[in-house]
C-alpha cells in the first residue's frame, strides 16, 4: 500500500465504544493519583475527543520513537 492510499483512506472507528474497560498490565497501570484513574473506555474516548494534540509512541529497530501530531475535528 503507497502512502497516499494509507493517508487518503478514512478510519472507521466504531459509532459507540464498547462498554468493556480498557486492558491494562502493570507497566501502563496509573501509578501516580491511581485513585483518580479510569479505566472506562466512554471516559477515555471522550477525552481523545476533546484533545488537539496526539503523541504515538513506537519502537522501531530497538530504538524508541514519538511522533506528535495535531488534531482538527471533521
Amino acid at each position: 500500500m503507497s502512502r497516499k492510499e494509507i493517508t487518503d483512506t478514512p478510519l472507521s472507528l466504531p459509532l459507540s465504544p464498547p462498554s468493556s474497560p480498557l486492558s491494562c498490565c502493570p507497566r501502563s497501570r496509573v501509578k501516580r493519583a491511581a485513585r483518580r484513574a479510569s479505566y472506562e473506555r466512554a471516559p477515555a474516548y471522550a477525552l481523545i475527543d476533546r484533545l488537539k494534540t496526539a503523541h504515538v509512541g513506537f519502537v522501531e529497530e530497538g530504538e524508541p520513537r514519538i511522533i506528535d501530531h495535531g488534531l482538527a475535528s471533521c
